[in-house]
C-alpha cells in the first residue's frame, strides 16, 4: 500500500519512504558551542527521519550536532546498512528504495536527483521532477510536526533531554494522525521559522548497481 501511495503523487516507482533531515534550535551547550553550531550560525541539533506517503514517521534518530552533514548523520545511524545493499528485511526486493535530496549519496536503496550542472537530459529533468515531488512529503511532514508542537521552535532544556522530547514529539505526531482533523488544524496555524534545508551536494564514488537503478528509473519515466 504504502509503495502505491507514493506512486500516485507523480508516478515514481518503488519509493517506500521520504527520508530528510530538519533542524532544530538549542540552548548553546556548555563547552560545545563550536559542535552545535549550523551553516544558519545557529545551535541546533538535527532530526533525521523517514516518513511514508501520509505523513507518518517511520523511521528515525536524532540529537546529532548541527553542525554534521545531513548525509554523515545517515552514516552515523542504523539505517546507514539498510540502504547500502539490497535486498534485506527492510527493502526485499532490488526495485525498492526510499528517496531523498542531494545532500544524501546516491545507494542501492536511496534514490536521489541528478545534479543539475545545466547539461541534464530531458529524461533526466523528468526523473529529477518526479523525484521531488515525491520527496517533499518528508519537508510537509516537518512542517506538520513542528507547526503543532510548537516546543520545536527552539528547545529550551538541557542537551542531553532534547533528542528524548524530539523523539516524543514525532511519536505523538503519530498518534495523532489517527485523528482526522489534525493534520488540518496543524496546516492553519502559523508557521514556525523554518530550518535551513542542507542541501548541498555531496561528492563520492558511486556504487554501479545504484546508478544502474537510477538509471532504470530515469528510462522508466521518460
Amino acid at each position: 500500500m504504502t509503495e502505491q501511495e507514493f506512486r500516485a503523487i507523480a508516478g515514481f516507482p518503488g519509493v517506500l519512504g521520504s527520508i530528510d533531515g530538519t533542524h532544530i534550535k538549542i540552548c548553546p551547550p556548555a563547552n560545545r558551542h563550536n559542535e552545535y553550531l549550523d551553516r544558519t550560525m545557529q545551535h541546533t541539533v538535527t532530526l533525521l527521519a523517514v516518513c511514508d506517503a501520509r505523513k507518518k514517521f517511520t523511521w528515525i534518530a536524532t540529537g546529532f550536532a548541527g553542525s554534521i552533514h545531513d548525509q554523515r548523520c545517515l552514516s552515523l545511524s542504523s539505517m546507514a546498512d539498510k540502504v547500502a545493499s539490497l535486498p534485506n528485511q527492510y527493502f526485499p526486493q532490488n526495485s525498492l528504495h526510499i528517496v531523498g535530496d542531494s545532500a544524501f549519496t546516491l545507494q542501492a536503496g536511496l534514490m536521489v536527483p541528478y545534479k543539475d550542472h545545466g547539461n541534464l537530459t530531458q529524461a533526466q529533468v523528468i526523473y529529477n521532477h518526479k523525484h521531488s515531488k515525491t520527496r517533499c512529503v518528508i519537508e510537509n511532514t516537518f512542517g506538520f510536526l513542528k507547526n503543532r508542537f510548537r516546543c520545536l521552535a527552539k528547545l529550551e532544556v538541557n542537551l542531553e533531554k532534547a533528542a528524548p522530547i524530539i523523539a516524543a514529539c514525532c511519536i505523538l505526531h503519530n498518534v495523532a494522525l489517527k485523528f482526522p482533523d489534525y493534520l488540518q488544524e496543524a496546516s492553519t496555524m502559523d508557521s514556525p521559522n523554518a530550518s535551513p534545508s542542507d542541501s548541498v551536494q555531496v561528492d563520492s564514488n558511486v556504487n554501479p548497481n545504484a546508478a544502474a537503478k537510477q538509471r532504470a528509473l530515469c528510462s522508466m519515466l521518460s
